[in-house]
C-alpha cells in the first residue's frame, strides 16, 4: 500500500458526513500511511475528474453516475422528516396535514431551488407544503432546526445522534434513492483501488 500516498474522494456534504468520514478514519487504521482527501462534487464534471485521474472515486447518487462509469451499491437512502427535540409538532397528530401545515428549510443540490422530490410527492396528492428557506449544503440543516419551529425532508443517513433532532416518518411516500461509489476503467483493475473500493464498502 505505501505506493498509493493520497486518495482524493469526490462526494456531497451528506456523503462525505455519512461515508467519506466513517471512511478515513478506518483508513487510518488500515493503512496509517494513506492520507484523505475529499473534493466537492457540486456543480463539477465528475466523469471527466475521474477519467483524468483528479478523483480516484465519487461518491453520489446512483441517478447521477454517468453510463460509462462502473460503480457499486453502498446503502439505499430514504428520505426522514426532521424537527427539533421539543417541536410543538411532536404534540399533535402527525398526518398530512400536521406535516403541510410545517415550515421548510430545503437542501438545493445548485442552490436556489424552493421544491424538491417532497414537493413533488406532495403535488401527486393535491397538496403543498411552505418551504420558508433554501440553502445548498445538508449540514447547516441540524443548526438551523435547533434555532427554529422549521422541519426538513432530508437523507436519514445524513442525520448523526449529535445531531439532537427528532426524527418523523414522512407521512406520504417519497421516493429514495441508492448511494454509491462510481470509478473510471483506468482504475477498475488497479489492485490497490480495488482494496480501497473494499475499505470503502465495509463502512457501510
Amino acid at each position: 500500500m505505501t505506493r498509493c500516498l493520497t486518495v482524493n474522494i469526490g462526494a456531497t456534504d451528506n456523503g462525505t458526513r455519512s461515508l467519506g468520514i466513517p471512511f478515513a478514519l478506518r483508513l487510518r487504521r488500515l493503512a496509517p500511511r494513506i492520507k484523505t482527501s475529499f473534493f466537492s462534487i457540486q456543480g463539477r464534471d465528475v466523469a471527466a475528474l475521474l477519467e483524468q485521474g483528479g478523483l480516484d472515486m465519487a461518491v453520489m447518487s446512483d441517478k447521477a453516475v454517468p453510463e460509462h462509469l462502473h460503480s457499486r451499491h453502498l446503502h439505499h437512502e430514504r428520505y426522514v422528516c426532521v424537527v427539533r427535540q421539543d417541536h410543538p409538532v411532536l404534540q399533535q397528530t402527525w398526518d398530512l396535514d400536521a406535516f403541510c401545515a410545517l415550515d421548510y428549510v430545503l437542501v438545493s443540490y445548485f442552490g436556489g431551488a424552493f421544491a424538491g422530490a417532497t414537493d413533488a410527492a406532495l403535488s401527486a396528492l393535491g397538496r403543498r407544503r411552505n418551504v420558508v428557506m433554501s440553502v445548498n449544503n445538508f449540514l447547516l440543516v441540524p443548526d438551523i432546526l435547533r434555532q427554529s419551529d422549521w422541519a426538513a425532508v432530508v437523507p436519514d443517513h445524513l442525520l448523526q445522534a449529535d445531531d439532537k433532532l427528532a426524527v418523523l416518518a414522512p407521512p406520504l411516500a417519497i421516493e429514495g434513492y441508492n448511494k454509491v461509489m462510481a470509478w473510471h476503467e483506468r482504475h477498475h483493475r488497479d489492485p490497490v483501488q480495488r482494496w480501497l473500493r473494499d475499505v470503502m464498502a465495509g463502512c457501510e
